[in-house]
This record gives structure tokens, sequence and C-alpha cells, in this order.
């Protein structure tokens, strides 16, 4: 006899206990509680469960407590699992087709019936809905996986695909990928797959990963859990957290051979008369294949994965000639003069040079017997990306000023889920990182901008940014975590463990660059501008590199009572303990300047005490509702190119001239022997970190209520998040100086005469033996981000699902934070005079957005199913600000 079997509440009481377990922060398996009971509603103690992962044979038992619960942790994400539950003197009841997510804990209650011996089969219908319904839902967030994870467009074949299915996350760039949870810099969010991190290691892209496409081949992919909000002490992050898992092998042999292909001109057409030319053609081709060494004991999956895209960056980088601003003529002449010069200018139009990416995976997953499983994964991912630079409309670049990024990322992550009593179980996960990176272009030249009379720029040789730009990172990571289960109470502890050695290269105009005010002047020599960058005397290019370690030990301590059988709560603190190796070098009189030192390095006064407190409440009704909630303190770790503008920018490894006089340094187009200006005077460009700075960090609160609706098994969802800047990052100019005066509109001037701009006229009372491009790093508590989210949602069932969501987000702050640079990410804030620590509406806010998906799939012949599927997304677009184009105060900014 087979029998269906649903987790229900009865009217006026329950008829078991939710039982939750925490969660860890790099969510990797899925978790399975429940209660055990006899036809009378009173718990059994001693009754076996035995969970079997039917494709792999993958076997965890429990045995459950005085209160009859019991818990499984580490399994294998998905299914579909059989779990069997036994005791003398009863009926054993075997639930099938059960189905886990990724990070979360899924109920499964049983009653057992005295007397028989048979095992009775029981039919688990509406699974989905019971991770949902779980008092180990607190947070905020959305999982992914199955079906629904397969039948789900991704167009970009990218985690931005999958990201957005979450309500609150909007795709900002739907270039580049890059992901913003309510307004939230991007930068600030955590991604990551088996535990590896796949985040930009050092941070200079804007999407926030390390690549123009997916890190990592979205066909290995299993299930994704996507966090907002996740209250539990082993996550940390201002922005989302975005956590995958990857297929892994079972008793049986699976693969996949697939190739996708795009074609801009006739996929995505034309608009305004003008076609889309971001790239020509994009190719992708790859193979997975999946199957067991040992039955029941050890498997593998592999793939590989290799993307080529033509004429990427554009058939011709800002056609200056098509828009009006430069002439066929002049970029014949420019590239005629700089032929006779000596120099190698390229040519006008589209370099012909291809974006290639190869993705690498293998992964092993061991059985070591009922109680303890290990997997072992290797992840690696090259990219070569021709890219254009000074790509602005009015502009003409030629192929001599595009540059060529060589990445390289090579991941290994080996984890052990393990069981060593019935109350007590650990995860251990250690992970090594190597991240290298190479900028430039094959032929090293000083770079050369020529102005055009009717406003436009032609750009030739090697552009400043890449004269010497490298990268090269490696970081180790490790969790340690256990849990005791004791009664009512889940006691988690552990730690998280963080090494990152860092180098980086800048070598910003080390070969020179110039700017010529027309081409005659470009032929005579006759520069305007000219800037030279070089290592002081004494030192070597290598010394001028940021080469810094960073390590973070962070000791975590949680409890989740079950304090009936309604209510759940979950509170416990983190400690984060950052650490720097070694400083940067300090300046010689800038403490006498500015009144402190520039040689600050974090350490243990910038420890950060992270408390939490979560709760779910589930109601005595007849289809299942719930309230949930938290508040908590989160941290991240910035960018490290941001913590590593002091080591480079320090005012005595390296020095910095400026020459408006050709006469006293001549014009080469030798990038290894340019002239240094014979009355130059070096400037120092000192960024520096306040010592007063703390990372990052933010106060959450959100509160949600769910309930399961009368029809198809819809669940409707109401969610308020609140997001408040504790310690934000605000930077600040250190010389613009004094102001001089105030303009009619109120605003401070710091021109030294009125109606002068020149730029010998400008910040009049800066110091002059330090650059005026100085800057300080420190925190703001401004800044804050309120969203409110309605949601209907329906599970996958009966062959198909379908949401639709309606998200309000209000968002300020008071800097984008949106650049690599320190002085960058000063002057790209719309202010109104220098330093105003004011919030202002965020950068990257989508106010109102609507998103509604639907999948279908039936099988019309046999087992061959085919599938439809849906996604719609309408959104306000991002918001922007109405400025000068000029410098209006003379502080040198041309955002007033």
């Amino acid at each position: 006899m087979k029998k269906q079997f649903r987790v229900k509440r009865l009217a006026g009481a329950l008829a078991v206990l939710l039982f939750a377990a925490p969660v860890y922060a790099q969510q990797t398996s899925s978790n399975l509680a429940g209660r055990v009971t006899d036809s009378a509603g009173a718990p059994l103690v001693g009754a076996e469960v035995m969970i079997l992962h039917t494709p792999s044979g993958t076997t965890s038992r429990a045995v459950t407590d005085a209160q009859g619960r019991y818990s499984a942790r580490g399994l294998r994400v998905g299914g579909p699992y059989t779990v069997t539950v036994t005791r003398d003197g009863f009926k054993g009841e075997a639930a099938e087709n059960v189905y886990l997510s990724l990070g979360e804990t899924s109920a499964l209650n049983v009653d057992l019936d005295t007397a028989a011996t048979s095992l009775e089969a029981i039919e688990v219908i509406a699974s989905a809905s019971t991770a949902v319904f779980s008092a180990d839902n607190k947070g905020v967030g959305t999982s992914v996986g199955g079906r629904e994870l397969q039948l789900m467009p991704q167009g970009s074949r990218s985690v931005d695909d999958v990201a957005r299915m979450d309500p609150r996350i909007t795709v900002i760039d739907q270039a580049g990928g890059a992901i913003s949870v309510a307004g939230i810099n991007n930068r600030y969010n955590t991604i990551s797959v088996d535990s590896l991190s796949q985040g930009d290691p050092f941070g200079l892209n804007s999407n926030g990963m390390p690549y123009t496409g997916s890190p990592i081949s979205i066909d290995t992919i299993d299930a994704y859990n996507i966090q907002v909000s996740d209250f539990d002490v082993g996550s940390d992050t201002v922005g989302a957290t975005v956590n995958a898992v990857t297929k892994s092998g079972t008793n049986d042999f699976h693969g996949s051979l697939y190739y996708v292909y795009k074609n801009a001109k006739d996929m995505v057409g034309s608009s305004d008369g003008r076609d889309y030319d971001l790239f020509g053609t994009d190719k992708t081709k790859g193979l997975t294949i999946g199957g067991p060494i040992l039955k029941d004991r050890l498997f593998f999956f592999a793939s590989y994965e290799e993307q080529e895209i033509t004429d990427f960056g554009g058939v011709a980088a800002s056609d200056g000639v098509a828009n009006g601003y430069v002439s066929s003529e002049d970029v014949t002449r420019a590239i005629d003069i700089a032929n006779s010069l000596g120099m190698q200018p390229g040519t006008y139009g589209s370099t012909g040079v291809n974006l290639e990416n190869k993705r690498y995976l293998a992964k092993l997953d061991w059985n070591i017997n009922d109680y303890h499983r290990a997997s072992l994964t290797y992840q690696q991912t090259e990219e070569f990306r021709p890219s254009p630079y000074d790509d602005y409309a009015e502009n003409v670049v030629l192929s001599s000023h595009w540059y060529n990024i060589n990445n390289k990322t090579k991941n290994t992550a080996l984890q052990l889920f393990s069981d060593w009593t019935d109350i007590f179980s650990t995860e251990i996960k250690l992970s090594q990182q190597t991240f290298d990176q190479i900028n430039g272009n094959p032929v090293n030249q000083p770079e050369v901008e020529i102005e055009t009379a009717d406003g436009g720029s032609i750009f030739i040789g090697e552009d400043n940014n890449r004269h010497e730009n490298q990268i090269n990172t490696d970081q180790i990571s490790a969790t340690v975590a256990g849990m005791f289960y004791l009664g009512d109470h889940v006691i988690k502890g552990g730690f998280d463990y963080l090494r990152k050695d860092v180098y980086n290269l800048y070598g910003r105009d080390l070969h020179g660059s110039y700017v010529f005010e027309s081409l005659d002047d470009f032929a005579a020599g006759n520069y305007d501008v000219y800037n030279l960058r070089r290592p002081a005397d004494g030192y070597t290019e290598a010394d001028t590199a940021a080469a810094l370690v960073y390590s973070q030990i962070s000791p975590f301590l949680q409890d989740t009572w079950q304090v009936n059988d309604q209510l759940s709560l979950t509170y416990g603190v983190r400690v984060n303990l950052p650490k720097v190796k070694d400083a940067p070098v300090r300046t010689p009189g800038f403490e006498n300047a500015f009144g402190f030192p520039n040689d600050y390095k974090l350490g243990s006064d910038n420890k950060v005490v992270l408390p939490r407190l979560a709760f779910n409440y589930q109601f005595n009704t007849p289809r299942y509702s719930q309230l949930r909630g938290g508040v908590g303190l989160f941290q991240s770790i910035p960018p490290f190119v941001w913590l590593a503008n002091p080591y480079q920018n320090n005012g005595v490894t390296s020095l910095s001239y400026r020459s408006n006089n050709p006469d006293s340094a001549p014009f080469s187009p030798d990038p290894y022997n340019q002239n240094v200006p014979s009355n130059g005077r070096p400037s120092y460009q000192i960024d520096s970190i306040d010592p007063d700075f703390k990372l990052p960090t933010v106060w959450k609160v959100s509160l949600g209520y769910d309930a399961e609706l009368p029809w198809w098994g819809l669940i409707g969802t109401v969610e308020f998040q609140s997001i408040r800047a504790k310690d934000a990052v605000f930077y600040q100019a250190l010389n613009i100086g004094d102001p001089v005066g105030t303009l009619a509109d109120g605003r401070f001037y710091y021109w030294c005469t009125l109606g002068s701009t020149s730029n010998s006229n400008k910040y009049c009372n800066h110091n002059p033996d330090y650059d005026t491009r100085s800057t300080v790093l420190g925190n703001t508590n401004k800044g804050a981000s309120n969203s409110l989210t309605l949601s209907l949602n329906k599970p996958m069932s009966n062959g198909w699902y379908g949401n639709v969501s309606y998200t309000y987000t209000n968002a300020t702050e008071v800097g984008s934070d949106g650049s690599s640079q320190a002085w960058s990410s000063y002057q790209h804030v719309s202010r109104v005079n220098p330093n105003q620590e004011i919030a202002t509406t965020a950068g990257r806010l989508v106010r109102n957005s609507i998103k509604a998906s639907l999948g279908w799939e039936h099988a019309f012949f046999g087992d061959y199913k085919t599938s439809i599927t849906a996604y719609y997304n309408g959104r306000d677009g991002l918001p922007y600000t109405w400025t000068v184009n000029g410098d209006v105060n003379g502080d040198g900014i041309f955002q007033d």
C-alpha cells in the first residue's frame, strides 16, 4: 500500500514540530530535519532515520532524541531522496521523491503506526513548500534549483541570469552582468561556487567578477541560493550572497555536448538606423561528463567550455568620425605623423582580435561511510580580452591604444562533512585561489592625445594606465564549524579564516603621456601637457608596486532555540579580526602637513563585533503561514584595489612630473627614454587611510510574511528590508586647500582670482609640496536603502512553475565608490562643495521593478520533454544628475 504524506498543521495545535538546523556562510549542501511521533502524536525516541540519495547511493543516518527530533546535515543538493524511518514495534515508513534545496533545511515529519512489520511507502507532495515554510527560513532570499533551474532562460549564460530571479536584485549592466541589491554597490556582493570565490580578487572590474562573462560554465551548476539578508553568523556581506553548487557524479554515466551561437546583427538588430556592433558573433561550445569510479562510493564530474566573441568592443571603438568630431583626413594625417616620428600607430577600425575564454572544472565526491562525506573541486578559467580605452563618442581610438587583458584563475577546494555522534556534526572547508592578470599593448609606446578643431580627440600609443599593469593574488580560505544538538537548542560555533597576498604593479605614465592641441603641434612636438612617472632615485619599478598581505580570522557562536511548536529564535555573534602585515611607506612631512601619518595599516583596532538576532513564527492555520524577520550587523572587505592605493601613491618610491613647456623636456617616442623636465618639480600624490577607518559595515533589518494560498499551491509574500550604513566608505580630497571666498550661489570657490580659469589659478591655498589629487579614505554613517516587495510564487509541480513580484526601493549614498583609483572615486561624485558629506540618491537605485517568469514542460514523446519558458522585467532606469561641464569653483573637478 502507498499513502500520501503531507506536512500539515491541525486546527488549534501543530501536528509536529518543524525543526531547523543553522546554515553555513558558503553554502554547498542541504539539510533535512523533522520529528518522528506515534499515531497519538507522542515523540518516539531511538527511531532510526536513513536518508538515501537514490542516484548515487549516498547514505546518511540519524537517530531521534527524547523529543523525537532528528537532523541530517551536509547532504547532497537535489535528489530524489528516499527517507526511511524505522523503530522496533512500529510499522516503518519510507518517504520517496524528496528533493532538497541548496543551503536550506527542509522539514519532514513522520508518524508511525504500531504493530505491523511491513514497510509502507509515503509519497511526498508539495515538498517545495516545506523549504519555504520552515523554521530555518528567517532571512530574505531566493533558491533556484532542479527543473526550475534547467528550464530557466539564461541568455547571458552567467550568474546574473539567475541572481535576477530575486525580486530585490537588478542587473544594472546587461553587457557586463553587474548586479545590485536594493541600490547597494555591486562590489560588495559575495559570489561563490563549491565554496570557491568567483568574485573579482582585486576589484578592478565594474561587474564584481574577474571576467567579462561567467567565471564558470553555467552547465556545471546544480543549484543556486541567493541571500539578501542571511542572519546566520556564518554569513557576512554588505550586499547579496550568491552561493552555487556544481553537479556531481552518480552511479550512472551522464554527459552532454552543447553549442551556443549568437549573431549580433541578426539577433539584436538595429535601432535608429544603426546596427548593434558591440560584438560580431558569440560562440560557446562545451561538454560535461560524470559517473561512478566506485559504485555508491566514489564519483567524478568534469567539464570543459570555450567561448569566442568576434569584434569584441565594437567594429570601431567610439567612432568620432561618424559622430562629426574628427575627420577621416585628420585620422590619416595623424597616422602619417606618428609613423614619421618612429611610432607604431596601428589602424583605425576593428582590431580583428577576439575575446577568448576557456573554463575547466573537475570534481570528485567520496562517500567515506554513512557518517562522513568529502568532495574535492578544481576550477580553472582563462580569458584573453581586447579592450579599447578613452572610447567616448567624440574620440577616435587607434588600435595601438587598445590594450589586452590576460586573466587566469586557479581554484581548489576540499570539503568534509561529518556526523561524529547523534548530536554533534562538523563541516570543514579549505580552499586556495591564485589569480594572475597582465594588462597592456604588445607594443610599448607613450600615450599621445591629439585634439581636433571639431572638439574631438585622436588617441595613439599605449594607454597610460597600462604602461605597466600587473596583478597577482594568492588566497587561502578555511571554515571550521561544528553543531551540537541539545534538545530545544542547536549550538553552532567555529571560525572563518582568510589570508590574501596581493601584488599590483600600476605604472601609470611610466612611458610618458602627451596632449597636443592640434596635428601641427603633434608634428612639431609642441605638446600642451606632458605627464611622466618614474621610480625615485634608489628604487626600481618593482618597488613602486603595492604589495600587502591581508588576513582575517572570524570566530562565531550561535544558538538556535526552538521555543515552542511555533516559534524559533536564532541569536549569535560574529567577530571579525582583520590584520595587514606591512604598512605603506611613510612620507616625510606628511603628518606635519595634514595632521596624521600616511602609513596606517589595518589591525586589531579594526575589530568589529557583529551581533545577530532572527525569528520565525509558524501560525496555527489550516494552510501554511509564517512571520519571519531579523536584525544584524554585517561587514564586507572592500575591493583590495582601494586598500592598495596608499601602497602605490606614497610620494617616496615614485615621482610624478608634469610639464607644459616642450623646451624643458622634448617629446620622445621612445617609451624607455622619456625626458625629465629640466625645470620640473616632482609632485607627490599621496593616498592615505584615516587612522580611524573601519571596514564597511551596515545594519540590516527585515520582516516578511508568507502564506499558502488556496489556488495551485501559490505562495504569497510581503517583505520589508532596511539597510543602513554604519561605516560606509567615504573619500575626501586632502589638498584642495581652504576656500578663498563664496560665489553668488553660495558655494565656496578656490580661484586665486575670479575671472581666470587657468590651471595656475586653481586651488589657490593648496600645499604646493603635495599633489592636489591626494586623498584620504575614511568613513561616513550616512546612506540607507529601504525596499518593499510583494510577490506570488508557484513552485515547480505538475510540469510548471511561475512567479511575479513588485519591488519598491528608495536608496541614498554619499559616494558611489565606482572607481578603482582613489582620486577617481572622489572626483566622480557630484557635489556643490568639496568633501561634502551629504547622502543623495544612490547611483544604482532602481525605484520600481516588476518581474515575472513562467516555465512549462510536457513529455509528448515517451520521456522526451519539451519546455517553454519566459522571463520579464520592467523597471525604472538608473538616476542621473545634472552637472556643469566645467570647473565652476576652481577645485579642479568638472562635476560641479
